[in-house]
């Protein structure tokens, strides 16, 4: 395989020198509420309703191909420890009936929880799959990968003597740094011709791509939509790995664009342009009975497929440009209005007039054609001739 950039840096004289160890003793779980599926209750009020049993949270979506392919591996986990004091809840941010189709051709162990993405947001989960293990206490033993979730680690979690991991969720800050371990990197790489397996996930301080092409990494890189997103036109249809990891509250998305640029020779700016776009508008100046208002004041979670949408927790220019992707367009918010919502939307498949039904009959809305100018991120080449031309 040939290396295309490498970046690696090691920190440990200025972490070393900065970081404040935590207090012993695990932090208490965040206390969120969970609707349930394939359980002897409808709900989770509060995780003080399990204890006594220690926890292991795998938060998924149906279409992450990493969670699927570990839900094996955790069923089998789950049936050593049937009888035992310890719950399995596998947490979905989609909606009830995403969730509930995919359990007609899947199974999960245990119970399988959809919240909107509440739980997601309280756990500061950002990629996926992710495993979050608690104690019998109710707090947070360790945060980590499906991958890394063994027997010994429960059996070590169930004992009370922590989980094993050497990343846990205790662990002072800059002690990878203490070990010499590379607490910043970048490695982007050509992918193998034979691979066929496409992942692109993210989490706290990381992101990682495999066998994907750049035009499909750039919106995410630059923290856009494909829509707004103005790619060089030369760009080719080469596919790479990329990962990166930051140290915890660093910004990896900054991190990713200087290497991008540096290792392809391309430069990016913002500027607004005219555009075609949809513009989405109050319709008879009420909301329609299926927006609802929601008090949290962060994004929440989303969802799409084809011909079905759903939001939790979004702003209206949020929902807006989230639509626009699910649609392949630019979408504009002219609604008027403040504050996060929430609301679920289902349509005939490639018809943009079922559309429009389903926006005007839910949610008081219409999606009138027009041209607005847009901040797009314009990618291009830099003046550079050395750098590998992607």
């Amino acid at each position: 395989m040939k290396r295309l950039g490498f970046l690696s840096l090691t920190l440990a004289a200025l972490f070393c020198s900065c970081a404040k160890p935590e207090g012993p003793g695990a932090k208490p779980a965040p206390d969120v509420g969970l609707s349930l599926l394939q359980a002897d209750k409808p709900a989770l009020s509060r995780w003080s309703e399990l204890r006594g049993q220690a926890v292991v949270l795998e938060f998924w979506s149906t279409w992450c191909e990493p969670c699927v392919e570990e839900m094996p591996r955790l069923a089998a986990l789950a049936a050593k420890f049937e009888g035992r004091p310890m719950r399995f809840i596998s947490v979905s941010d989609e909606p009830r009936s995403t969730v509930a189709e995919f359990l007609k051709t899947h199974s999960i162990p245990g119970w399988v929880a959809y919240d909107g993405g509440e739980a997601f947001r309280a756990f500061k989960v950002r990629g996926r799959p992710q495993t979050v293990l608690l104690d019998a206490q109710g707090r947070v033993a360790a945060r980590t990968y499906p991958t890394q979730v063994t027997e010994a680690v429960l059996e070590n979690l169930l004992a009370g003597r922590g989980t094993g991991l050497v990343q846990e969720e205790n662990e002072p800050q800059g002690a990878a740094a203490e070990k010499g371990e590379a607490i910043l990197s970048v490695r982007i790489s050509l992918a193998e011709p034979a691979a066929k397996r496409r992942v692109m996930r993210s989490g706290p301080g990381m992101f990682e791509t495999r066998n994907l092409p750049l035009s499909s990494v750039l919106p995410q890189i630059y923290e856009t939509s494909s829509q707004r997103l103005v790619p060089p036109p030369d760009l080719s249809a080469a596919s790479y790995d990329i990962a990166a990891s930051v140290p915890r509250g660093a910004d990896v998305h900054a991190l990713l664009r200087q290497a991008v640029e540096a290792t392809f020779g391309l430069k990016s700016r913002k500027e607004r342009r005219m555009a075609d776009v949809y513009v989405l508008r109050s319709a008879s100046g009420r909301p329609g009975p299926g927006l609802r208002s929601s008090e949290s004041k962060t994004a929440g979670g989303y969802s799409t497929e084809e011909g079905d949408f759903s939001v939790e927790g979004q702003s209206m220019p949020e929902a807006a440009v989230l639509l626009g992707e699910a649609i392949d367009k630019n979408v504009v918010d002219e609604t008027g209005l403040r504050g996060r919502y929430s609301f679920e939307l289902k349509w005939e498949k490639g018809k943009m007039e079922s559309l429009r039904k389903a926006l005007r009959e839910n949610l008081g809305f219409e999606l009138a054609a027009g041209r607005r100018a847009i901040e797009v991120v314009v990618v291009e080449r830099a003046a550079s001739k050395s750098a590998k031309r992607p």
